[in-house]
């Protein structure tokens, strides 16, 4: 960035065009490095220590264990023709 605003202040413009560039360079560099610094997850509060966050448990979820699902089908027209799969799901 210095050498970017050293490289406008040498070539020969109006002053005020120079500035102008210089300083509309200065601040669109200071709000990204504003914004940058922004997304800090420490605070001071903790004194610089973080405390991991545990997502929430959902009440509703299966238990973690090896579950058995079977699908059988059967043909509207006769009863006689089914067929069925077997697949196994892991829950961990």
């Amino acid at each position: 960035m210095a050498g970017l605003l050293l490289l406008l202040c040498v070539r020969r413009r109006s002053s005020l065009l120079r500035v102008g560039i210089s300083l509309g360079l200065v601040v669109v560099f200071s709000l990204a490095g504003l914004g940058l610094t922004g997304c800090s997850s420490s605070s001071s509060a903790n004194n610089g220590t973080s405390t991991p966050v545990t997502p929430p448990t959902n009440p509703n979820a299966s238990p973690a264990g090896t579950y058995t699902i079977i699908i059988t089908g059967t043909d509207a027209a006769s009863s006689t023709l089914t067929t069925s799969a077997t697949f196994s799901l892991t829950i961990s």
